[in-house]
């Protein structure tokens, strides 16, 4: 599934968008004009993938069987960081032809309503991004401030990139739920990799001690 990428900057010529062929790009012939396209990574997802989700556990084993099903579908890649690109949403430019395409389709809308923002990476496909995974992403660029969170996503995205070209060393990602939901050093001092479910029953194991040394 494709969708379209708001383009910063001046148009390519002939021989970058060659270029630009090779690494995934489709440069899609519209009624408005050509539309910079990307293609769409089909991620993993039950129905948790908006950003707004929240959802309550009456019982603790709730939480773990929830936890461990998210897991399942759960993925980390390992990418150069100076490799990533990141785009402000455009629009699908074709609908979808499967269910699995219906339901990306529908996790396109919420990014589009959210982050609005795409990842590109060394790969041919593309990822959505998360919200939760913005903070971590400007880690890998090396900036931060408040103002980053005040321009349009084409302006931050443009921003991000120039930033994301000078950067160091490989970036690991996380895919959860159809979205990128962090970013991590993949340096051999960087991030490790915990299933949630087990960072969560080892806080249980805890808290329950500390409790029981409470009575």
């Amino acid at each position: 599934m494709l969708a379209s990428i708001l383009w910063q900057g001046s148009l390519p010529d002939e021989e970058e968008i060659y270029r630009m062929k090779e690494a995934g790009y489709h440069f899609v012939e519209q009624a408005d004009g050509f539309r910079i396209c990307l293609s769409l990574d089909p991620t993993p997802s039950g129905n948790y993938y908006a950003d707004s989700f929240s959802k309550e556990f009456r019982k603790e084993v709730e939480l773990h069987e929830y936890l461990a099903e998210i897991e399942k579908r759960a993925q980390w890649i390992t990418v150069p960081t100076k490799k990533m690109r990141v785009y402000a949403t455009g629009r699908l430019v074709d609908g979808p032809k499967s269910k699995e395409e219906e339901h990306c389709a529908r996790i396109f809308r919420d990014t589009q309503n959210s982050a609005g923002l795409l990842l590109k990476t060394d790969q041919q496909e593309t990822y959505q991004m998360g919200k939760t995974a913005i903070s971590t992403l400007e880690g890998r660029a090396r900036i931060s401030g408040n103002a980053l969170g005040k321009v349009s996503t084409s302006v931050f995205s443009e921003i991000l990139n120039e930033c994301l070209k000078v950067a160091k060393g490989k970036a690991l990602i996380r895919l959860s739920e159809g979205k990128v939901r962090a970013i991590h050093s993949a340096e051999k001092n960087g991030y490790q990799i915990f299933p949630l479910s087990e960072l969560f029953m080892q806080a249980s194991v805890y808290i329950h001690g500390e409790y029981e040394k409470t009575k």
